[in-house]
């Protein structure tokens, strides 16, 4: 069991994603609708795990006196907090995984691929913390 953060601009996913996770045994502790509110919402509840959506997620940072998107959430959430973080996305294309990867991020799902691979790679990276 995860403690889980959800970070998903669209409500019927982020739903989706919440009845996965829940039914899976995880909690989900908070969710996001935007980059900004990532940031703030992991340094609020410190989760196991952030999964973050890589699109969509553009927000103006107070703190950052700019637009932040989820390409700034992984850099800065790794370099602070070494945050797991797997990302959703519903583009495979692979140069957007490898930056993402590059800043931090541990894993990524693919929008569409089963879920079951979708809570694996959830397990792989809470036993991978665990070793």
């Amino acid at each position: 069991m995860a403690k889980i953060l959800i970070a998903e601009d669209m409500l019927t996913i982020l739903r989706l994603f919440r009845d996965i996770l829940e039914s899976s045994g995880h909690v989900v502790v908070g969710e996001a609708k935007n980059s900004s509110e990532a940031i703030q919402s992991y340094e609020k509840f410190k989760p196991d795990i952030l999964i973050l959506d890589l699109f969509g997620m553009n927000s103006y940072s107070e703190k950052h006196k700019r637009e932040i998107n989820s390409f700034d959430v992984i850099e800065e959430l790794y370099k602070k907090y070494k945050a797991n973080i797997i990302i959703v996305t519903g583009s495979s294309r692979q140069e957007y995984i490898d930056k993402s990867m590059l800043l931090g991020a541990k894993e990524y799902f693919v929008k569409g691929e089963p879920i079951d691979l979708f809570l694996q790679k959830i397990d792989n990276l809470l036993n991978y913390n665990t070793d």
